[in-house]
């Protein structure tokens, strides 16, 4: 999902609060309207844009410093399946080639993991809510290893 439903709103909002600037603006400049009538569809106009924009603001402010969750970690990622559960996310991700060696494979994504995930801003505001990671990598030969990742791998 590109946008949640939080970001469609308040862009919503402030589409619409420009729209109602827009209509205002046109009264104002129109020649067919009486001048009490452009006066105040001017006035509406302008203070119906500001309150819808100001709401999309303050709703896309508000959203945006929330508290990182599991869900809005999953609604960021994209796996081939990304799940909240708990205080912790789980992301699916199939391999088309099964490797010789799993361990080694497994060794080193789960190396590779912790280096890149640690680095990642998302991923250290994620640690400092106490929120774990399990990478599953699935092979083509149905076999399911876990590499899990928890806060305290990234130093918490």
């Amino acid at each position: 999902m590109l946008f949640d439903f939080m970001t469609l709103a308040a862009l919503a909002l402030a589409g619409l609060g420009v729209i109602g600037l827009y209509v205002g603006y046109r009264a104002r400049n129109s020649s067919t309207m009486s001048p009490e009538k452009k006066a105040k569809v001017f006035k509406y106009g302008l203070l119906a844009g500001l309150v819808l924009i100001g709401f999309g603001m303050l709703i896309y402010i508000q959203d945006a410093m929330s508290p990182l969750t599991p869900e809005k970690i999953v609604q960021i990622e994209r796996w081939d399946a990304v799940e909240a559960s708990g205080q912790g996310v789980r992301y699916i991700y199939t391999v088309r080639k099964t490797p010789i060696d799993r361990d080694a494979l497994a060794n080193a994504l789960r190396r590779q993991l912790t280096e890149s995930v640690c680095e990642q801003k998302l991923y250290q505001a994620a640690a400092k809510q106490h929120i774990s990671f399990e990478f599953v990598y699935k092979f083509a030969d149905e076999s399911y290893p876990a590499i899990a990742l928890s806060p305290a791998e990234c130093g918490e």
